[in-house]
């Protein structure tokens, strides 16, 4: 950990990987901040934010995020999906304490310059695609993104989805496209990263926590890892439409390896 004790860290994922999951138990261990999304990209969602924290303009926003959401430890931490990068460079290039940067600077680098120092990248990927995908469209369909999320105001019903094998295919394609965005991202920086991948997570949610903790260099000694507040989504329809999904593609001869992308 730096001299001061700041460290700032992202959690670099994609929609239906677990960061919730993950950010809340981070954020229930006292030592990692609180991380959430913070940059949307869009006024009503952003809206949250503004309120919550009193921001009038997007000259203040990634200020008072970062000193409302600043662990007692000095830690920072936020959860972006590929797509919100672009809202978080113009928070950053508004920011009124922002020295000037260059006009094709990358997030990395404007990140290093607001803060002062690199930052931390943990990337949190989903290994079976297929089930992300499904997950994503039933989620973003009926807008019920958490276990504790109901429908009200429109939303439409789960039970009213039917399986519609062309758009799991697009949504596979954008969660490997995602992937692959962070992947290229990690690489022209040159920055090192620490991998999780959602089945990891599940399977040793305990064990994951500590180990990103360790990546920060942070104390973990006393450490609670509050048990999960969320509930799987994933249910016995899931599995029903991932293998009617996989009997459909392999009776047309489709690329497995290239559907899917690599872990």
């Amino acid at each position: 950990m730096s001299s001061s004790g700041a460290v700032s860290y992202l959690i670099c994922t994609a929609p239906r990987t677990g960061s919730t999951l993950l950010a809340e138990a981070l954020s229930s261990t006292g030592r990692a901040g609180s991380p959430e999304e913070f940059f949307k990209g869009h006024e009503s969602l952003d809206r949250l934010w503004r309120d919550a924290f009193g921001i009038e303009r997007d000259a203040d926003y990634f200020d008072k995020v970062r000193s409302a959401r600043t662990g007692s430890n000095g830690v920072f931490g936020l959860k972006l999906h590929w797509p919100q990068g672009p809202a978080l460079m113009a928070k950053l290039r508004a920011s009124a304490s922002f020295r000037p940067a260059p006009p094709n600077a990358s997030l990395h680098e404007l990140l290093t310059l607001k803060l002062g120092a690199a930052p931390r990248y943990i990337w949190l990927r989903r290994r079976n695609k297929l089930a992300q995908a499904i997950s994503y469209m039933r989620a973003e369909r009926t807008q019920i993104w958490r276990s504790s999320d109901v429908p009200q105001g429109g939303r439409r019903a789960d039970t009213d989805l039917q399986f519609d094998f062309e758009s799991i295919v697009r949504y596979l394609r954008s969660v490997n496209g995602f992937d692959m965005e962070w992947a290229c991202f990690f690489l022209a920086q040159r920055v090192s990263m620490l991998p999780i991948t959602y089945e990891e997570l599940i399977a040793s949610y305990e064990a994951t926590v500590l180990r990103v903790l360790d990546f920060l260099e942070v104390p973990r000694d006393g450490v609670i890892v509050a048990p999960p507040a969320l509930r799987r989504q994933g249910d016995a329809r899931s599995g029903e439409w991932e293998c009617r999904f996989l009997k459909i593609a392999r009776a047309r001869g489709l690329d497995m390896p290239e559907l899917f992308g690599s872990a």
